[in-house]
């Protein structure tokens, strides 16, 4: 992971239930970067850093009419 952002507080109703998230950019091996979410990490203020590595999974988005890239903690 390059560098990452633990957004603590959103203002949208929508996004209450989310609670702490983590939004990153993640080097791929393949040699790009792109933006996502991190997800499975139980407290995220405290147990994400920078370099940590990541794999990618899948999460299924709207009654599982999209899957969305993410990453969880290798």
């Amino acid at each position: 992971m390059y560098t990452f952002s633990v957004v603590v507080q959103s203002r949208n109703p929508a996004f209450a239930e989310l609670g702490p998230y983590v939004l990153a950019y993640v080097d791929l091996d393949e040699g790009f970067r792109m933006m996502t979410n991190v997800i499975g990490v139980t407290d995220p203020v405290n147990n994400m850093q920078c370099g940590m590595r990541v794999r990618a999974c899948w999460q299924d988005q709207g009654e599982g009419q999209v899957s969305l890239p993410m990453f969880e903690p290798a």
